[in-house]
């Protein structure tokens, strides 16, 4: 993977992040997923910004809920569906207010700022969507 992520390759880059991230093969280390993550969004991966998000939604040294959902909202917003159709339970609560208050900052959700992701978080989300679709 090395060498391929060396030589441009993005999904390569993707994946060295994700065995930084959980830790397969290597030991865990979220700053090391956060560089390769990086690099395929420069090399054009939109997947790579709820990979980022994902980073500072768990636990852990660099944890940040608000951070974490500015990359969920990012990746709708540039066409990424994953935080769109993740589960509602793998939600974290905080990261999920977080959203929610994003989102009604840009006139996509009026509804409870509860960190329950129900269908109109799930309406705003799809709003974002829609818009990267059609922009």
């Amino acid at each position: 993977y090395e060498r391929a992520a060396d030589n441009g390759d993005t999904q390569a880059m993707l994946n060295l992040g994700n065995l930084h991230l959980i830790g397969d093969v290597v030991e865990p280390d979220p700053r090391e997923a956060l560089v390769w993550f990086a690099r395929a969004r420069a090399g054009g991966r939109v997947e790579a910004l709820s990979y980022m998000g994902e980073i500072f939604e768990k636990p852990g040294a660099l944890r940040d809920p608000e951070r974490a959902a500015q990359f969920y909202v990012r990746a709708l917003a540039e066409g990424d569906s994953w935080p769109h159709t993740r589960a509602q339970r793998s939600w974290d609560g905080q990261t999920a207010v977080a959203l929610q208050r994003l989102l009604a900052a840009r006139g996509l959700y009026q509804g409870p700022i509860d960190g329950a992701i129900g269908p109109g978080s799930k309406a705003a989300m799809q709003a974002l969507l829609t818009a990267a679709q059609e922009g």
